[in-house]
């Protein structure tokens, strides 16, 4: 017995850490080890450097002149139609290499940067020396491509009309996207880190927990809780029991089924109700929803199926349990519980001739 259920918590155990990995694994993936760059920090631009090196690395920089806004980003409510602002893109100039290069803020930041355009505007005619505040943008440098580079070379050759200048040949065709680590928001490392740390370390838990021999726990504190009960006992009713499914034994006197990497137990003779409960949707769930003389619901996950065999095992050899819902049992069972034992419970026990329900007197 000990060696099948071990078995069966084995290949459950294993299965949990697959998923667990595979999810831990693929946030990582799906996120381009975003987390890992983002905990590194962003690198700064070297003066002089080809800045095409940079494409689709993790930058800060200090703008300190903006020259204008090139594109702008909206969500549209399909419901209510109304149009909300995301992102604006602006086109800064860096004085030390003499290059143009797009930045892309979040709305939020739009009276500060036409307050900072102003400024450069003024400090291109000459009205002031230098600007007064430098804003750090931090984020992915990112080549700009399709309608987002359609705006921007539009917008360089309008800088160039305005300052009858061709600015096209120092115009580089990339942005800084704040906030962003490759292509996920800052909030979205944070999720995605969450989704590659808490099932690793699930993973490692279960590992741990098989490996120190725990998947038997709940037998042995079942037994310690029943010193009339013997493992001999147990397992000697487990080998005539039906195996209803790949995680469920039905005996005369046990049901054991494995729950994750657990072996589980229930003594049958203190089973008072059991029925079958199915929810379908996102929290889709079927299983064997028990009752003991304690009050204490216990549930055994299985296929509806494996539950109809489980009913019917009861029904046949527990004459004790009531089998199946309605909800006036339901609320008997709530509400007044001595009547609803004379259903099944009472008169089963009285009616025995050797008593095997002494251990509840």
């Amino acid at each position: 017995m000990l060696e099948a259920l071990k078995k069966k918590a084995r290949k459950n155990t294993f299965t949990q850490i697959a998923i667990a990995l595979a999810i831990s694994i693929g946030s990582l993936i799906v996120s381009n080890f975003a987390i890992f760059t983002y905990l590194k920090g962003p690198v700064t631009f070297v003066p002089g450097a080809d800045y095409a090196d940079y494409e689709g690395k993790y930058v800060t920089y200090d703008v300190e002149y903006v020259l204008s806004d090139f594109m702008s980003y909206s969500t549209v409510n399909t419901k209510t139609n109304v149009e909300t602002l995301k992102t604006l893109s602006y086109i800064v100039y860096d004085d030390a290499d003499f290059w143009f290069f797009g930045a892309e803020f979040d709305k939020d930041m739009q009276d500060t940067l036409d307050a900072q355009m102003d400024e450069t505007v003024d400090w291109l005619y000459g009205d002031i020396d230098q600007v007064s505040n430098k804003i750090t943008v931090t984020g992915t440098f990112t080549k700009l491509e399709g309608e987002a580079l359609t705006y921007y070379n539009e917008t360089v050759a309008e800088i160039g009309e305005a300052l009858e200048y061709d600015y096209s040949d120092i115009a580089m065709p990339y942005y800084i996207r704040d906030g962003r680590v490759g292509n996920t928001d800052i909030a979205g490392v944070y999720v995605y880190a969450a989704l590659h740390v808490i099932p690793l370390i699930y993973a490692i838990y279960l590992a741990i927990r098989f490996l120190s021999g725990s998947y038997d726990k709940n037998l042995k504190k079942f037994v310690a809780a029943n010193p009339r009960i013997s493992m001999e006992q147990i397992e000697a009713d487990f080998g005539s029991a039906e195996q209803v499914s790949k995680n469920v034994w039905v005996g005369r006197r046990f049901t054991l089924y494995t729950s994750g990497i657990y072996a589980c137990i229930l003594d049958n003779r203190k089973l008072v109700w059991a029925y079958y409960y199915k929810r379908t949707g996102k929290r889709a769930e079927s299983m064997v929803r028990t009752f003991d003389i304690n009050h204490k619901q216990m549930n055994i996950n299985c296929s509806e199926a494996a539950a109809d065999l489980i009913l019917k095992n009861y029904a046949s050899n527990q004459p004790h349990m009531v089998v199946g819902y309605s909800k006036e049992q339901e609320n008997v069972y709530r509400k007044d519980f001595q009547t609803f034992l004379t259903y099944k419970y009472n008169d089963a026990v009285a009616a025995a001739s050797e008593d095997p329900f002494q251990a509840y007197e």
